[in-house]
């Protein structure tokens, strides 16, 4: 029973540490974005690196409502992940080069949820509610969060 036991132990251990070992953010690594939405509408947060491009972000980035649990940001809220990269740092996109250039610029986009509802996501760039471009100093600076309004 003992022998059984343990070997139980070895082998649930390790996946409980797994499944609680979500990414999180560190001093010089972030998952994760926060949003606070201080206002009484329904916001929707993504984040592009193809600074300036601000037309382009609809064709590699899906629509928001797909997400709702990630991008939504309910009125007088807080949403600690509304913009995530759990694959790398999201400092990685900051040494990114595109057509030679580093890119040094993150642009987050806020949407109404109405806008998102009643519009086709090909046209994104005419009903954008906010857009915050933000350096990695800008960041670092914010704490890795931004507030609406």
């Amino acid at each position: 029973m003992k022998v059984q036991l343990k070997i139980f132990a070895i082998l649930i251990i390790p996946l409980l540490i797994s499944c609680v070992d979500r990414k999180k953010n560190y001093e010089d690594c972030h998952h994760y974005m926060t949003i606070i939405n201080n206002s009484d509408l329904v916001l929707y947060a993504i984040a592009a690196s193809s600074y300036p491009d601000t037309i382009g972000f609809v064709d590699v980035i899906p629509n928001p409502l797909f997400n709702e649990k990630l991008t939504k940001v309910n009125p007088n809220s807080v949403n600690t992940d509304a913009v995530k990269d759990i694959e790398t740092c999201m400092e990685v996109h900051f040494s990114k080069e595109v057509a030679g250039k580093r890119m040094d610029t993150m642009m987050v986009f806020l949407f109404r949820e109405d806008s998102l509802l009643a519009n086709d996501w090909k046209d994104a760039p005419n009903f954008v509610l906010k857009r915050y471009d933000l350096t990695i100093d800008d960041l670092n600076a914010l704490n890795w969060t931004v507030t609406y309004p």
